[in-house]
């Protein structure tokens, strides 16, 4: 099975589906499957400056920069498992209560761990951080 690169979209089109532009680059299947394993891994497909295909990898910076969104993606999940945010406005208003200082607490928890874990991304090697652990960090407090 061939598949073509359409540089227009820097996406895979196969001839069964689309209809392939005349700027299309037939891809053989060797080749598409070290493209999907890279792309798995972290790369982007891109066009070069003649509209064929080449794998993208992201900079050092990018990288840590979306290791940091993971985290801050993953604290407000979890922040929101303990109370969406129109349970967060009501138990503002009844601060007081123990149910609220609870979720309160809790939430301030994961707000802590938040940090460590972020601290931790920021000491880990570039090279490692496609394998850093956000979802299951063991510094996340339970739930």
């Amino acid at each position: 099975m061939h598949l073509y690169f359409d540089p227009a979209t820097n996406g895979l089109l196969d001839p069964a589906i689309h209809t392939i532009p005349s700027d299309a680059t037939r891809i053989a299947p060797a080749r598409l499957s070290a493209i999907v394993t890279a792309m798995e891994f972290g790369a982007e497909l891109v066009a070069d400056t003649n509209g064929r295909p080449r794998l993208k990898w992201p900079s050092a910076a990018e990288l840590r920069a979306a290791t940091v969104s993971g985290i801050r993606a993953e604290a407000n999940r979890r922040i929101l498992m303990i109370a969406p945010l129109w349970r967060q406005i009501n138990d503002l208003r009844a601060i007081d209560t123990p149910a609220a200082k609870r979720r309160f607490a809790a939430i301030d928890a994961i707000r802590a761990a938040s940090t460590l874990v972020e601290q931790d991304a920021a000491e880990t090697a570039s090279d490692a951080l496609s394998e850093f652990p956000i979802a299951n960090h063991p510094l996340w407090p339970e739930v």
